[in-house]
């Protein structure tokens, strides 16, 4: 899937299997808003909560491996 063929934009809600790993060892899942694409195609994603978005800030997320997520 390229960037075209998918609907992510900026605005867009992705939803991220194990997001993050905690303590125990359990990962968790997340929702997160796209903030911005860069040309490569990498994303930088607020998730909901302050916590989670700078514990992950700076991972990688690219586009052509997320779908924009629909209620």
């Amino acid at each position: 899937m390229n960037k075209e063929e998918n609907k992510i934009k900026v605005g867009s809600t992705i939803f991220i299997e194990q997001a993050w790993e905690d303590n125990r060892g359990n990962y968790h899942d997340e929702y997160a808003e796209v903030l911005s694409i860069d040309d490569k195609g990498f994303m930088k994603l607020k998730f909901p909560t302050k916590e989670i978005t700078k514990f992950l800030d700076g991972a990688e997320y690219n586009i052509k491996d997320y779908q924009d997520y629909v209620n």
